[in-house]
């Protein structure tokens, strides 16, 4: 059935993925159809889950654009600079994941938590220098951030190279603001222990 949804997404898009066609095209019934998935937005969720792991894998297999150890955040920008393009290589099933992504349906909110995971295993080399308890609300707005320039690249509203821009550029400040939110208070905190007791502390918080 993900054959067939894939399939059909990368030839027309998001319309053409029915209930009725990815029945059709998969040889089973309708009803069958219904028991793998409750919607088309359904199908398309599973199917960026493992469209995102099947990237993931021939990442992996790639020498890395920048070395990991001298430059984490430069590493992971440049692996997102890849992905975008990987995906685009795809613009209509990219254009229908999209649409599927942006529907609240339960079903599909469900499925696409797992994204998270991937996205954690995608960045976590980047964020050494934020608290594991902070880790996931920042891979959850690079989520957002991501999705955001995807959608944008998908519709046509800005070409590929500027997604990629947007996407390097906007992780770079987020992780840059994890910095100054989390590493200058730890700062001024221990400023404020090390002054001698009755010494008002020069440390003034950021």
């Amino acid at each position: 059935m993900l054959r067939a949804t894939r399939d059909l997404a990368a030839a027309g898009g998001y319309a053409a993925v029915t209930m009725n066609a990815m029945a059709e095209r998969a040889g089973v019934t309708r009803m069958t159809a219904y028991q793998y998935f409750r919607n088309r937005d359904h199908a398309l969720a599973e199917l960026i889950v493992v469209w995102g792991a099947e990237l993931a894998e021939k990442l992996a297999l790639q020498p890395p654009a920048v070395d990991p150890e001298a430059d984490p955040v430069g590493a992971v920008q440049a692996r997102f600079r890849w992905v975008i393009a990987e995906l685009y290589r795809e613009p209509q099933l990219l254009s229908a994941v999209i649409s599927a992504t942006a529907n609240a349906d339960p079903g599909v909110l469900a499925v696409t938590e797992g994204l998270d995971d991937v996205l954690a295993d995608f960045v976590g080399d980047a964020l050494g220098h934020v608290p594991e308890d902070q880790r996931p609300t920042l891979i959850r707005l690079l989520g957002y951030l991501f999705q955001s320039v995807l959608g944008a690249l998908a519709t046509g509203k800005i070409a590929l190279g500027q997604a990629q821009e947007d996407m390097v550029q906007g992780m770079g400040l987020m992780t840059a603001g994890y910095r100054v939110l989390v590493r200058e208070p730890a700062k001024a905190r221990q400023a404020r222990e090390d002054a001698p007791a009755g010494e008002p502390s020069t440390s003034r918080p950021c």
